[in-house]
């Protein structure tokens, strides 16, 4: 067995050969052997784990589609609905007679054009306007209906709009989701 010389330091560290404090080789601990590396187990659990994980993320994909889609269709349908107000202010005499009142608003009115029409004459266009508005362009709002109703003894109207969505449940076709606003034109 080599021996090193050691020599004191000041403060009585130890200092030689290998440096401050240094323990010399053969009062070192024997290094335990480390595998490098990973198992197949290891592997194969940690590829689990991520496929997992890459699952939850195409669901919250998924799903963050559908949310988007309907948060769409909300506005499509609060603007078409402002577009009507906005007609109904246009003609008072046509919302004070009642001609605005209508449970399905694609069959209370006509595509008749006039040049000099009468208030009810121009609530009828009105309606076929914005029937035609709710259905188009194609996919905006699948199967879009509208119906305005008078809330009784006030000069509030509450109208309504129903369209169909794709069902997250597979066992159903279709969702029908309605939305109502309630205005005073």
């Amino acid at each position: 067995m080599k021996l090193y010389p050691l020599r004191v330091f000041q403060g009585g560290l130890l200092h030689g050969r290998f440096g401050k404090n240094a323990i010399p080789p053969p009062f070192r601990a024997a290094r335990a052997h480390t595998h490098a590396g990973f198992t197949i187990v290891e592997v194969l659990v940690s590829v689990i784990v991520a496929a997992f994980g890459l699952l939850g993320v195409a669901g919250l994909l998924a799903k963050s589609a559908a949310y988007s889609n309907t948060a769409h269709a909300r506005t499509v349908v609060t603007q078409k609905i402002y577009s009507l107000v906005d007609r109904m202010r246009a003609n008072p005499k046509g919302v004070a007679d009642g001609n605005y009142n209508t449970e399905d608003a694609s069959s209370a009115g006509s595509s008749l054009k006039c040049t000099a029409c009468t208030p009810a004459q121009m609530a009828a266009y009105d309606l076929y306007q914005w029937s035609q508005e709710l259905r188009a362009p194609p996919g905006e709002l699948p199967g879009g209906k509208g119906s305005v109703e008078q809330v009784p003894n006030t000069n509030r109207f509450t109208i309504k709009v129903t369209w169909n969505t794709p069902s997250q449940d597979p066992a159903k076709k279709n969702t029908t989701i309605s939305y109502s606003l309630n205005v005073r034109p």
